[in-house]
């Protein structure tokens, strides 16, 4: 299974145990859809056809805690870590800026490993980083994308550039992204 995969490559990253994979019955709730399309503008275009991800799925209650802690940190970046079951995010698990800085974001390793702990215990498997571009596009900067340790997972991006908050979702791979629409 993927997911399991996903899983012993982050605990391999960040050197923890890994347990035996839990088997998940099927769930249904209401989630907001985005169906996958090649990035265009600022974050490059690919020729390649072959390089398609996924769809990725949210719940509205992930959804509306995303948006709310990332505008309670405005001036600065918000992020956190997003993980559920059978690849709909279902839990959000907001994390400290430790650059508490408005162009850029950093989460403590530490925090990091105590969350996957707490993810690994509820059975659910990491699917997604989130974090705020409080005067930017919803687009992945050059820093998004180089730095970026996981690959496997949805990356969203919410804007606060506008009055509106605008959400976006990317694949992140090399030194390419791919948005999810």
């Amino acid at each position: 299974m993927a997911s399991d995969k996903l899983r012993r490559k982050v605990r391999r990253k960040l050197g923890m145990p890994n347990p035996q994979s839990q088997q998940h019955q099927l769930i249904t709730p209401s989630a907001l859809q985005v169906r996958p399309v090649r990035a265009k503008g600022c974050c490059g275009k690919t020729n390649d056809p072959g390089l398609t991800f996924g769809t990725f799925y949210m719940t509205n209650h992930v959804r509306q805690k995303m948006i709310s802690h990332c505008k309670r940190e405005l001036p600065i970046e918000a992020c956190g870590l997003l993980s559920g079951e059978n690849g709909i995010a279902e839990t959000i698990w907001p994390m400290e800026n430790v650059n508490r800085s408005s162009f850029s974001y950093s989460m403590d390793l530490d925090q990091i490993r105590h969350v996957f702990e707490l993810i690994d215990r509820r059975n659910e498997d990491f699917i997604g980083i989130y974090h705020s571009h409080p005067t930017d596009a919803a687009y992945p900067s050059e820093g998004d994308i180089t730095l970026n340790n996981y690959p496997e997972v949805g990356h969203l991006i919410i804007s606060f550039a506008n009055s509106t908050p605008e959400l976006k979702c990317f694949q992140l791979t090399g030194k390419k992204s791919f948005r999810y629409n």
